[in-house]
């Protein structure tokens, strides 16, 4: 209806103008919606996949700081270990000359002979133990008092006492002597300043310095040179 109450009239060009606007629509429309619909799944996939991956990432640092963690536990309990059962076999070889066997110090200690072989191998190479096969095929450690001066890692147990300052000592004697490993003397000997930190940690305040060609340490004031 016009404002003066006649009904309006549409032209042709009117009438195919709106004809062409709702074909439009009908085609337009449908692409917009599956247009959205398509951006609105690509968005959801991409965010889905990027809260998995800092899902991902949080549960392997996690893992990665958790096994650390037992690692670390599992290492500290292994050295403890170590440093007891090493205790008790200087114990065993100081009260007793008899040849020891891998069972019996397994045995001793409550653990498998697997375990406890790499300490009675290395010991036996610190101090050039013996080592005898028996009939059955046993290994029997034969230490001898003599070439083993067995004495407790822990500094406490060491007396000083200057009159009785062996000649000369090993590295591992005198790793025992200074309460630190024999892997660090080792590392030290041949630096200029190990008479001195030698010192720091004697408990006597004895330095001790290298001899090439004894392979031995001896005190600052052996006359054996190096």
């Amino acid at each position: 209806m016009t404002p003066n109450g006649n009904s309006a009239e549409f032209s042709p060009k009117t009438y195919w103008r709106v004809i062409a606007g709702v074909l439009a629509a009908l085609f337009i429309v449908p692409a917009l919606l599956q247009g959205s619909i398509a951006f609105f799944r690509a968005f959801f996939d991409t965010l889905s996949t990027m809260l998995f991956a800092v899902n991902a990432v949080g549960f392997a640092a996690l893992a990665g700081m958790g096994g650390f963690v037992f690692w670390n536990f599992d290492r500290q309990r292994r050295t403890q270990q170590t440093l007891q059962w090493r205790e008790i076999l200087y114990q065993r070889i100081r009260e007793d000359d008899r040849p020891l066997t891998l069972w019996e110090f397994a045995e001793r200690v409550q653990s498998s002979p697997a375990s406890v072989k790499p300490l009675l191998d290395e010991t036996a190479r610190e101090f050039n133990a013996r080592l005898e096969v028996t009939d059955r095929g046993d290994v029997r450690y034969c230490f001898s008092p003599a070439s083993t001066v067995l004495r407790s890692p822990d500094r406490t147990s060491i007396e000083p006492n200057a009159n009785t300052v062996p000649p000369s000592l090993i590295q591992a004697q005198l790793a025992r002597r200074l309460a630190v490993s024999p892997s660090t003397i080792g590392k030290r000997k041949h630096k200029p300043d190990f008479s001195e930190w030698v010192r720091t940690k004697d408990p006597d305040g004895i330095s001790w310095h290298y001899c090439d060609d004894t392979k031995q340490f001896h005190p600052a004031d052996s006359e054996t040179t190096r």
